[in-house]
């Protein structure tokens, strides 16, 4: 992460927590990120030095209009107007970070090789929340690759029960 990513981040989640909003400016901001993950070319233009800052934040005001809340459309302006947008991800992400540390949540990314049911998952977070002891935001990834079994990412390590790995650790000891 860079450094203007994190101090933009720290800004507004002091502003989040003033106002008890931390969780609705992230769900702005993640929406936000959605339209700029569809159309890569519109964080461009809003980095753009082709264009004024006058003319990036026009551009910002007709995307979003009034959407957003005051301190999370300031912000965007902000990154607008110094031609900085192409760095709103990595400010989500940090914001994102803050927020599941005041949270005491661990952010958990599970690869499957097929989609998951409710109950499996309900399973799997309830065994998470244990190892991780605490709360977890669970994001699920099918990738057919693994074969079979279940992959699990946590911020401070990888527990890899794929069949993929599996397969690869018996063609190890067979090669020997």
């Amino acid at each position: 992460m860079t450094v203007p990513s994190k101090e933009y981040a720290e800004s507004l989640f002091s502003l989040a927590l003033e106002n008890n909003k931390e969780a609705e400016y992230l769900e702005e901001l993640k929406f936000f990120e959605g339209l700029i993950n569809e159309t890569p070319e519109y964080a461009e233009l809003l980095s753009s030095p082709a264009l004024t800052r006058e003319e990036r934040t026009a551009a910002l005001d007709l995307a979003v209009g009034d959407r957003f809340s005051e301190y999370v459309t300031s912000f965007l302006k902000i990154l607008a107007e110094s031609g900085e947008m192409k760095i709103f991800p990595e400010c989500v992400a940090e914001y994102e970070k803050m927020y599941r540390e005041e949270m005491k949540r661990s952010a958990v990314k599970v690869t499957s090789a097929l989609a998951l049911t409710d109950g499996e998952k309900e399973r799997i977070e309830k065994k998470i929340e244990k190892i991780v002891k605490g709360k977890c935001d669970v994001t699920y990834v099918t990738d057919p690759s693994i074969m079979g079994g279940v992959i699990i990412e946590t911020e401070d390590a990888v527990i890899d029960g794929s069949l993929k790995k599996s397969l690869l650790e018996v063609k190890e000891v067979i090669k020997k």
